[in-house]
């Protein structure tokens, strides 16, 4: 409560107060404080910047899971790529044995 005390110490000096016993600033402080409480509650003020932080949380998550999301489905595409070059190597390697063995019958039958 040091603020408070702080504060309401300025408030009776600005004001020409003197004279206010160490319990009394706390009465006088602790008021304050209950006042800035309620003054939040009643504005709205407590509850927005929660409401705020967790929207940005949420937000921050949805951006995650998002980019989560768009990992795994370009990882499908790569694993489909890689696996359809894989299969055309296969053919190509076939072909490449059967032209193979095609030439030396061509070369033989000369």
């Amino acid at each position: 409560m040091d603020y408070w005390n702080e504060h309401a110490d300025i408030a009776m000096n600005e004001a020409g107060i003197k004279g206010v016993t160490p319990e009394q600033l706390d009465i006088i402080a602790g008021v304050i404080e209950s006042a800035h409480d309620f003054y939040g509650q009643n504005s709205g003020n407590d509850v927005a910047s929660v409401n705020f932080v967790a929207n940005e949380k949420r937000q921050q998550e949805d951006r995650i899971k998002q980019i989560e999301r768009d990992a795994e489905i370009e990882k499908a595409e790569v694993e489909k790529m890689l696996k359809l070059s894989r299969e055309e190597r296969s053919n190509l390697e076939w072909r490449m044995h059967d032209l193979r063995q095609e030439n030396q019958r061509l070369k033989q039958a000369s």
